[in-house]
């Protein structure tokens, strides 16, 4: 694990400049469809939004894949080229986003809100979150090996066993600090009378770019297990 974290800190770190001119125009655009949230109160609205946000996500991932490959590869592309061969990729990985967690999500939302038994909301939170571990490499595995969604999910289920605790781990390690530092600051400015609407949407663009050291994290673990695959095929 110890290599795995460092590997991936060097990836992040080598790139930085890369990445964040990748993705802060993404980023500018999730934060102003996350401010957007609070301007109204009515469902229709709020999963549009979502959508549209669920959207600009699928185009960014594969776009973020890229880069880090080219970067393992000891190439580089302009960041248009990633973004329109990221957009070739966003069908396939909002097919995936469909299949695996639009289920899960009414499940638990619907639960949620009728209040009915908690046991079924317990094991569907279970369920959802062993399903989304276990399909970490759908993304990487449609961008890099050209998997069809359906194909990426069962692959993924399969290159995923025995790897669970390494995933866990990364999402944890790399996501955890961020996630806490993200609820202070968002308890802050909560409190803060008159918060300064381009401080907010700084703060949201910049977790937004942090949390893709995340990827950055699967990713690595995902390539050691690529380049075994291959190893053993040759």
């Amino acid at each position: 694990m110890k290599n795995i974290i460092q590997d991936t800190l060097k990836l992040f770190a080598t790139n930085i400049s890369s990445i964040i001119q990748l993705a802060l125009p993404f980023a500018l655009l999730i934060a102003l469809v996350e401010r957007a949230y609070f301007l109204f109160e009515n469902k229709l609205f709020t999963y549009t939004l979502l959508g549209l946000e669920t959207i600009i996500y699928s185009v960014f991932l594969p776009a973020f894949i890229l880069l880090l490959a080219q970067s393992w590869q000891n190439s580089r592309w302009t960041t248009k080229e990633y973004v329109l061969n990221g957009i070739t990729y966003a069908p396939y990985l909002l097919i995936v986003y469909l299949i695996i967690y639009v289920p899960f999500y009414l499940t638990i939302k619907i639960t949620s809100e009728l209040n009915i038994s908690g046991f079924i909301y317990a094991v569907a939170t279970a369920l959802f979150i062993y399903v989304s571990i276990k399909s970490s490499f759908t993304s990487y595995l449609i961008v890099l090996e050209e998997d069809k969604p359906i194909d990426s999910i069962k692959n993924s289920f399969k290159f995923t066993t025995g790897k669970a605790f390494k995933i866990i781990a990364a999402l944890l390690i790399f996501g955890g600090p961020l996630a806490i530092l993200k609820t202070i600051l968002s308890v802050a400015v909560n409190q803060t009378p008159n918060s300064n609407f381009i401080f907010e949407i700084c703060i949201s663009v910049f977790f937004t770019i942090a949390y893709s050291i995340i990827h950055a994290g699967l990713f690595t673990i995902y390539c050691l297990d690529y380049f075994q695959r291959k190893k053993s095929i040759q």
